[in-house]
């Protein structure tokens, strides 16, 4: 265990930095790049956006077991912040921005949620739930983004093992924690996911909104 923390934390420090700048990695652009040009530093956006909508769907299909059992023991913070102070980023959130849950489904399916800062870009995450069924060998990656181009939404997404973006359509924000209805959403939501993991259901015709399109 000791020896795989050790080699997911080298792969977040050494993870070139060019990587994160260029648009078609990120897909997105902002009005610094515009400006600045190609050499322009990665916005915090652009940063946050690399590490939930590429990173961590590539570490944990990587390794499922060792992946869910590190952000079990060590939380998502942990993982942020070696990943942007190692990359020379301003890790601009702190601690009590995440969080996470571990769901155990009667199916055996393990569910690990990551609940992140709130979103206030389009298509910055709010959840994701990273799902494995050890019996079964399933695993899926799903997230929950914030969609403002036009009224805010929600979005239902998910990335496969080739990285492709899915969506399944609009989906509602969660009550607060502290609401009487929030455990009752939060188990609908969390059922629905484990339905798109057992019936490996194809995306909605519909696409969730980039970045670009939002014009960040």
């Amino acid at each position: 265990m000791k020896k795989w923390i050790s080699l997911l934390l080298a792969f977040c420090l050494l993870l070139p930095c060019a990587a994160v700048c260029e648009n078609d990695v990120l897909n997105a652009t902002d009005t610094a790049s515009e400006t600045d040009g190609e050499d322009a530093a990665p916005t915090p956006y652009q940063v946050r956006k690399y590490f939930e909508q590429s990173l961590l769907p590539q570490l944990f299909y990587e390794d499922q077991d060792h992946f869910l059992d590190f952000i079990n023991e060590n939380g998502f913070f942990a993982l942020w912040q070696n990943f942007t102070e190692g990359s020379g980023f301003d890790p601009v959130y702190s601690p009590e921005d995440f969080s996470q849950a571990m769901i155990q489904k009667e199916d055996g399916t393990r569910i690990i949620l990551a609940v992140l800062p709130v979103p206030e870009d389009t298509p910055l995450c709010s959840r994701i739930y990273f799902c494995l069924n050890p019996e079964s060998g399933k695993k899926g990656c799903y997230s929950v983004e914030y969609d403002n181009l036009f009224d805010e939404q929600w979005f239902l997404c998910g990335w496969t093992e080739d990285n492709v973006h899915m969506s399944y359509g609009t989906t509602s924000a969660l009550p607060a924690p502290t609401d009487p209805g929030y455990e009752a959403a939060l188990q609908a939501e969390t059922d629905k996911v484990l339905e798109l993991l057992n019936a490996g259901l194809q995306p909605e015709a519909a696409e969730a909104p980039s970045a670009d399109s939002a014009g960040n």
